[in-house]
């Protein structure tokens, strides 16, 4: 049996979870997906009787095969809270530690698309584009993760500062007492510009770009698309773009040069992952610059039908192989 966890409120989840849970049905594999958004729909517990730890679904005692990250454990951002419910952050902190008992009940079972260590390691910039550094990928040439004030932020030239973690949490207003969402915008900054603020931030070089470039690798399996700069788009940076979410981008079919295919599936094998969404900005030299790896990214919305019915029929394929 396949234990999926995915981003669900209510009745909708993710597009690319439904593609692969309706392959998975037509496989014949069992399957249970569970939103770490709302645990108690999911009816799901941890049980410890003895010297023996299992997870029970819906009245069921079971040893998972396979947990599949659909979508990374979050509980700073949207989740379902009871209605009555006057202490949020008490409340999230007991879903965190729920989760982390599953996490450790099922740690011998398969992990897709890895690990949580291994995910947690990809999703932490320094590490990763240190990482893919050697293995001969492109990447900015540095990243600090330092307080405003630090002297480790270079000053030197234009910088690109970025928010450390997700761009959107959900935090309570000390000034209301309430939780609202909180956005923060990355953007190019002049170093001469920067006060201390008291925050960490994370700094980059900029990329100057002509293009952006997706990928979705399963196993050994590589897609990828792009869009390109047109004469009317003045931003330096891409990333800085995709920001503000104003602007329709056309992605198109693309095929990635082979030597960096074999050094991405390369990356993947080090870092312990069987899938992951990578993401590279084409400089203006032609270089394929890594700026995210994204192990439980979203890939329906960038493909076509047809890449997205190759890429549901690889995931399901890699289930079958690992024992579902």
């Amino acid at each position: 049996m396949i234990l999926i966890f995915d981003s669900r409120i209510g009745e909708h989840g993710s597009p690319h979870t439904d593609l692969i849970a309706e392959g998975l049905k037509e496989r014949g594999l069992s399957y249970h997906i569970v939103s770490p958004h709302n645990l108690e729909n999911g009816k799901i517990s941890v049980i410890q009787k003895d010297a023996e730890v299992f997870v029970e679904i819906t009245s069921d005692a079971c040893k998972p095969n396979l947990v599949y990250l659909s979508s990374r454990w979050r509980t700073d951002c949207i989740i379902d809270l009871p209605q009555d419910e006057i202490y949020p952050g008490v409340f999230r902190a007991r879903i965190q530690q729920f989760l982390q008992d599953v996490r450790f009940a099922l740690e011998d079972s398969i992990w897709c698309p890895g690990s949580m260590l291994s995910i947690e390691r990809a999703e932490s910039k320094p590490v990763l584009l240190a990482q893919a550094a050697l293995v001969g990928i492109k990447v900015p040439s540095f990243t600090v993760d330092a307080f405003s004030g630090s002297s480790s932020v270079p000053r030197n030239r234009e910088l690109y500062k970025k928010q450390l973690g997700s761009p959107f949490v959900i935090s309570m207003q000390s000034e209301k007492g309430v939780e609202v969402g909180v956005t923060t915008t990355n953007t190019l900054i002049d170093p001469r510009t920067i006060v201390s603020d008291h925050q960490p931030w994370q700094w980059q070089q900029p990329v100057p770009s002509i293009a952006q470039v997706r990928c979705c690798v399963v196993e050994d399996n590589v897609w990828s698309v792009i869009w390109k700069r047109t004469s009317d788009l003045k931003l330096a940076d891409f990333r800085e773009l995709n920001e503000f979410g104003e602007r329709e981008l056309l992605w198109e079919e693309h095929i990635l040069p082979s030597n960096l295919k074999n050094r991405l599936l390369k990356l993947c094998e080090s870092l312990g992952l069987y899938s992951c969404c990578p993401e590279f900005l084409i400089a203006e030299d032609g270089q394929y610059v890594l700026i995210d790896f994204n192990p439980c990214g979203d890939w329906y919305g960038f493909f076509s039908d047809e890449i997205r019915d190759k890429i549901t029929k690889a995931f399901v394929e890699l289930f079958s192989k690992l024992g579902a």
